[in-house]
């Protein structure tokens, strides 16, 4: 885990307020970052056919997928111009 030590933080791609934030990476492949409000994941190298369920949302960002889970104002400050949403 990577822990901000309580300093704002956001994750590269990702837009919206800075908070304080912990994170995981598995491989350098999955990163995901918890804040209070909204959690960020990236998937490096996953640009086919995305797809989201939940209170979520993505976007192909740099060769990868960015996705928010979270609450819709989250979703919009985070990913405004999220291409991937629930059911499409």
């Amino acid at each position: 885990m990577i822990n901000s030590a309580g300093r704002p933080e956001r994750k590269e791609g990702f837009s919206g307020p800075l908070e304080p934030a912990v994170g995981s990476s598995h491989d350098s492949k999955v990163s995901l970052f918890c804040t209070s409000t909204r959690t960020l994941i990236r998937v490096e190298g996953e640009t086919s056919e995305p797809f989201v369920s939940g209170d979520a949302v993505a976007q192909l960002v740099n060769g990868g997928l960015n996705a928010v889970v979270g609450s819709e104002e989250a979703q919009r400050e985070s990913l405004p111009r999220a291409s991937t949403t629930k059911g499409g």
